[in-house]
């Protein structure tokens, strides 16, 4: 059905705010028909709220919103749907009436069969959101709200996905932090930042050359800004010398005036003197005022980012630090690799890559706790090497736990004050933040403290699974750069091709017909995504 409006969506003056906090300010925001929008902002800015009011899910204090399309919203995996005991059928029943639709969708696009008498909690984080991605294009709304929707997925399903979104007529609205996506799909970009949005066109790309202009814009002005102050301190104790010396000067003539001029007269040049005194303090102090606002206005934004050191035994340098030889590796007698041979040497850079359900998860986890229910073969691991793995549904993190009790529970010898200090490294100042559950945490948060508990003690090896699903741009970075710095070996299953190009991959494996084998590539490459769905 055409659209009979100049769009489908519009906000105006939204305000969410608890006793507490504000959330969102003045959002004036309208979707028209085949945008397709990125939504991007730190954790904990609003993106998930703003996706529920447009979808009405979500409380507003003051405002309107004007809704004429059908909404249909993809809410970000949490540990909560991943723990769920509920049967898919009953799950997509809810949502839609011809549900079978979706089970189709699954089969022709994604060569996915699925069960539906499973429990949402028995399927992998790439299946679920493969389910969810395939009910919005069987339900096909007018807007298509989605929140982190590409985490998990594989190569294959992003290109899947990404052609998906590219052909939809309708209109998108994606929050995600995976940049290379963004530029992939989008045409607009909506950046929430400090309670308020802004609107850019183009890709990400274009959004952040934008971003980076007028950063230099502003810089410039502050500059000039700082120099106007130095100048006018220099006015000020320049003038304030004078009306000092000058004072003094006339106390030292006053014995000296000519007697015959009458009081009246005197107080009639002190006042005068006095005035004009006052007349440039007035000055100075308005120009003053006014350089001040430009200052405050211009000052370069500073995000509190993510800082820590992750402390490694350099001792192991160029020791092995996992070997497996003639490895085996099954779920329920179903052979997913054969004749395994892996060496990780201490500082290695290694990604491993396939499609979802080769195996990839279970070899890095059985490599973290020898799990000699799922790997066999000859195993060794160095002595006193302390490796560390999350998962891609940070399963470490108890839910029913605050983040305290989390900390201590993994690291059980560490004092309350390397907590809370580690704690504060990740983002996590307040009171109410430490000792919140774990599973009032975003995505983006849980993330945080599953790498805050890993990295309190020393670690010669982290093994980690998609770690860049519900980060945002600045976390990742930030972890990045840690990571980049980190002396012991990283093992990383990621498809997030921005993020591996700048990690410094030294070592590719793919893990493809129940074999796992080395290959070269090269994640700066203009077509790395079409070379790996190649070789998978």
């Amino acid at each position: 059905m055409k659209n009979l409006h100049a769009h489908y969506v519009s906000l105006h003056n939204i305000k969410v705010k608890t006793p507490f906090k504000l959330i969102l300010e003045e959002i004036n925001i309208s979707v028209h028909q085949g945008q397709k929008i990125g939504l991007i902002g730190n954790n904990g800015s609003g993106k998930t709220t703003l996706l529920k009011i447009i979808n009405q899910t979500q409380s507003i204090s003051e405002g309107k919103l004007e809704s004429y399309g059908t909404i249909w919203y993809l809410p970000q995996l949490n540990l909560e749907l991943f723990q769920s005991k509920q049967n898919l059928s009953e799950y997509l029943s809810k949502a839609l009436d011809e549900w079978w639709g979706v089970i189709e969708i699954l089969e022709k696009k994604y060569r996915l069969i699925v069960d539906t008498t499973k429990n949402l909690n028995q399927f992998s984080g790439g299946e679920l959101v493969k389910i969810h991605i395939s009910m919005a294009e069987a339900i096909n709304p007018d807007v298509l709200l989605m929140d982190e929707p590409n985490n998990h997925l594989d190569i294959d399903s992003q290109i899947i996905f990404q052609n998906f979104i590219k052909a939809y007529e309708k209109s998108v609205i994606v929050a995600s932090h995976n940049v290379y996506f963004l530029n992939q799909v989008v045409n607009r970009i909506w950046e929430l930042d400090k309670c308020l949005i802004r609107e850019f066109g183009g890709n990400y790309d274009f959004y952040q050359e934008q971003k980076n202009l007028e950063e230099q814009a502003k810089l410039r002005k502050f500059e000039l800004a700082l120099k106007r102050k130095s100048k006018l301190n220099r006015s000020i104790t320049i003038e304030n010398t004078r009306f000092e010396r000058n004072k003094a000067f006339a106390k030292k003539l006053k014995q000296d005036r000519d007697r015959g001029i009458s009081r009246m007269d005197k107080g009639y040049f002190k006042s005068k003197s006095q005035v004009r005194a006052g007349q440039k303090q007035i000055m100075f102090q308005k120009r003053v005022e006014q350089n001040q606002e430009n200052l405050d206005m211009y000052k370069p934004d500073i995000n509190p980012y993510i800082k820590y050191d992750m402390i490694s035994n350099k001792d192991f340098s160029g020791k092995h630090i996992v070997e497996i030889r003639k490895g085996y590796i099954s779920i329920n007698e179903n052979s997913l690799i054969s004749n395994l041979n892996l060496d990780i040497e201490y500082g290695e850079r290694i990604v491993i890559l396939g499609k979802n359900g080769v195996g990839k998860t279970t070899l890095l986890k059985s490599m973290q706790d020898n799990n000699k229910e799922y790997l066999t073969g000859d195993i060794s691991k160095s002595i006193n090497a302390r490796i560390e793995y999350i998962s891609q549904n940070y399963d470490l993190v108890d839910p029913n736990q605050t983040l305290i009790e989390n900390m201590k529970r993994y690291n059980p010898k560490a004092s309350l004050n390397s907590i809370r200090n580690r704690l504060r490294d990740f983002l996590f100042f307040e009171e109410e933040q430490v000792n919140k559950y774990s599973k009032e945490l975003s995505g983006g948060e849980t993330a945080r403290l599953a790498f805050a508990m890993i990295t309190l003690n020393s670690v010669e090896a982290i093994l980690l699974d998609e770690p860049t699903n519900n980060l945002d741009i600045n976390a990742k970075n930030s972890i990045l750069n840690s990571l980049v710095n980190f002396p012991g070996s990283v093992i990383i299953i990621s498809h997030d091709i921005d993020f591996l190009s700048k990690l410094g991959i030294n070592t590719t494996y793919i893990i493809k017909d129940s074999a796992l084998s080395k290959v070269e590539l090269d994640y700066k490459e203009d077509n790395i995504l079409d070379k790996i769905q190649e070789i998978i």
